[in-house]
């Protein structure tokens, strides 16, 4: 929680140094992630319909409200921070490169049937896609008050997802980090290897001995 969002935004999980974002403590990997998602997020915002150029809504310019509560506004006795439109999509281009997908959780107005075919609700919140999950073409994600076995269904209406790479016979994004793995692990490998050679003076394989009868049979 902390920013409004009851899946949290940005994605849990998501810190560095854990287990399935291992790659992301390389330099070059936060480094390039940094560029990336602070130069395309820091974009400005332009939206035409055909040819006519139309005033961007407030959910792309402003996502969670800020300028509205001046973000800051009290929620019970804490303080939820806002994030700005730098800050929040920043925030979901990281996940889409990181994660495969960009998730975001777009409220809408009910229609007469009350269906969410309406405008877009400002705030919207980043969804960690880990913790989406996608059955038959529907939507879940842990329920707050039951996170062990609840799950609450979202309606793919309300939903914004930007997939990253996508494989043939797949649906769900791969991001970056999953996609070279390999090459990462690599990268760990040599680090470890280098580690142990200048903490120990001998490379991994050999062992060392100052006992003179010891010879290598």
């Amino acid at each position: 929680d902390g920013t409004g969002g009851p899946w949290g935004n940005p994605p849990p999980g998501a810190e560095y140094g854990a287990p399935s974002m291992r790659g992301t403590t390389l330099p070059a990997v936060t480094r390039c992630v940094s560029l990336l998602t602070e130069s395309i997020a820091g974009m400005p915002w332009k939206t035409y319909r055909g040819r006519e150029q139309l005033t961007p809504p407030a959910w792309i310019t402003d996502p969670q409200a800020a300028s509205r509560d001046g973000r800051l506004r009290s929620h019970g006795s804490d303080l939820e921070v806002r994030m700005s439109n730098v800050e929040f999509w920043a925030q979901y281009i990281t996940s889409y490169l990181n994660w495969g997908e960009g998730i975001a959780y777009l409220p809408r107005e009910l229609d007469a049937n009350g269906e969410p075919t309406g405008a877009v609700v400002t705030p919207i919140y980043v969804l960690n896609p880990a913790y989406v999950e996608v059955e038959d073409g529907r939507y879940y994600v842990p329920d707050p008050d039951d996170l062990e076995t609840g799950r609450i269904e979202l309606d793919s209406r309300e939903l914004l997802i930007t997939r990253n790479i996508v494989r043939p016979g797949h649906y769900r994004g791969l991001g970056v980090i999953a996609a070279h793995a390999y090459d990462f692990a690599l990268s760990a490998d040599i680090r470890a290897y280098l580690e142990n050679l200048f903490q120990r003076g001998i490379p991994n394989g050999y062992l060392k001995s100052s006992d003179p009868s010891f010879d290598q049979a």
